[in-house]
């Protein structure tokens, strides 16, 4: 084994992976600056944006999950050199945006019922309604985004995701203030104005990345406006066969983080404060090894468009020990700071103690959570997306969540045991999609994931 190859690789795959960190970080950003403005409009103003969050957030994972698969479909593509089959490809995940937009545009719409069967305190009902409602109009905008965005990111082309991101993030913070407060003339909104701001930016968003895919030449000669496709049935199918289960697996880790905050609550305030700020800083430390879990997608799956078999193992093994790499520098700020990064969250002493405790197990499920994401997106760079699924639903719902509860709830009574639950679900889920990608990247295994003419119907 020479270095040439695995220097050229970790090069390759930092051009891919560097936007789309600074691009996962973005997002979160937004989500911080709803907050810190909502925070300003008052505490029920707060709740409700909190709340709407956590009610249209799964319906945005579940449609990202869809359309996601459309990155290992350009990328195997792009690697064989058919990129005369793209265009087509991208055509019916855009009628497949359409649809699950609308979907998901309804689901938010309709999902405030829920608040009465939760028990959510009758005041916060209307503006967070509110807030959905507003917000609902943006998510057809940002599904046919998310078509686009996969396809430019199935090419290696990801700077311009991250650009628009950036502007993006500088006009949710503007349209925030003015619709919010009011400003420029523009009556003062409240919490609508959150979500008309999101729903705006969702728009914009698209508008930005489509006129890139129009105007870049790479993207421009692969014709995707070029001509009118109708929904093609076996095309539609096949894409929802590999990203339905993708959707699968995000709601089930994302039900998975709920439901232990949800436990939590079982301490009050102090319980639901620390796990706050300690799984808030966990999630901002997660967006690296995502963000390179991303890119081993584009890599592994070009490799395999190539029939190159040492390339796809090469482009997965680097990203995983890029990811550990990070995880390794992130869980030591956890152990040996975690006084520091409480004091940023400026929270008080009772809640600061917890936090403290809770970041150390944090520390210990970092690397576990780097090496979990990293490997599912190589494997879906095999466009292997099935079984990971059922290792998510195994490990966080069959193990993680019940042990966590029974250490936490009934054995102990105690948030810290609650905790290790999250170490058992991720430490699972770590072993058992590392084995799955061992046995993947073997050559026979490899050989059968090739792309064949067939894929270019």
């Amino acid at each position: 084994m020479t270095s040439g190859p695995w220097l050229r690789e970790t090069v390759a795959l930092g051009r891919v992976a560097g936007p789309l960190v600074v691009t996962q970080l973005v997002q979160v950003g937004m989500g911080f600056t709803d907050t810190l403005f909502a925070g300003r409009l008052g505490a029920t103003a707060l709740g409700a944006v909190g709340l709407g969050f956590a009610l249209w957030i799964p319906a945005l994972l579940a449609m990202l999950g869809i359309l996601t698969a459309l990155s290992p479909i350009v990328a195997q593509l792009d690697g064989a050199g058919r990129t005369a089959a793209i265009a087509a490809r991208v055509r019916q995940a855009l009628w497949l945006a359409l649809v699950v937009g609308a979907l998901a545009s309804i689901a938010v719409v309709v999902s405030p019922a829920l608040l009465g069967p939760l028990g959510i305190d009758a005041s916060l009902h209307s503006p967070t309604r509110d807030y959905l409602d507003a917000l609902a109009w943006g998510l057809p905008g940002a599904a046919l985004f998310a078509a686009l965005r996969f396809t430019s990111e199935g090419l290696g082309r990801t700077a311009p995701i991250m650009l628009v991101s950036l502007v993006a993030l500088a006009a949710n913070a503007l349209l925030d203030y003015v619709l919010m407060f009011g400003a420029f003339g523009v009556p003062a909104l409240g919490v609508a104005g959150a979500g008309h701001a999101t729903a705006i930016v969702m728009w914009m968003e698209l508008a930005l990345l489509g006129w890139y895919v129009r105007r870049a030449p790479a993207l421009r000669a692969l014709g995707i406006f070029a001509r009118f496709d109708p929904p093609r049935r076996r095309a539609l199918a096949e894409h929802l066969a590999l990203g339905a289960p993708i959707a699968g697996a995000m709601l089930l880790e994302v039900g998975f983080f709920t439901g232990i905050a949800l436990l939590m609550g079982r301490w009050g305030a102090a319980g639901a404060g620390a796990h706050q700020v300690a799984v808030n800083w966990a999630a901002l430390m997660f967006m690296v090894p995502l963000g390179i879990g991303l890119a081993a997608t584009v890599r592994v799956g070009q490799s395999i468009g190539r029939r190159d078999t040492a390339g796809a193992r090469r482009a997965a093994s680097v990203a995983l020990l890029i990811g550990l790499g990070f995880a390794l520098v992130s869980a030591s700020a956890m152990l040996l700071i975690p006084e520091a990064i409480t004091a940023a969250y400026g929270a008080e002493a009772g809640v600061a103690a917890l936090a403290v405790d809770l970041l150390r197990i944090a520390a210990l499920f970092q690397l576990a959570d780097a090496l979990q994401v990293v490997a599912m997106g190589a494997l879906r760079g095999l466009k292997d997306t099935r079984v990971p699924m059922w290792i998510s639903a195994i490990a966080y719902w069959a193990i993680g969540l019940p042990l966590g509860w029974w250490l936490g709830v009934v054995v102990y009574d105690e948030p810290r045991m609650l905790w290790w639950g999250f170490v058992a679900g991720l430490v699972t889920a770590a072993v058992l999609l590392l084995a799955r990608l061992h046995t993947s990247l073997r050559p026979a295994a490899l050989e059968a994931r090739f792309v064949t003419p067939d894929d270019l119907d």
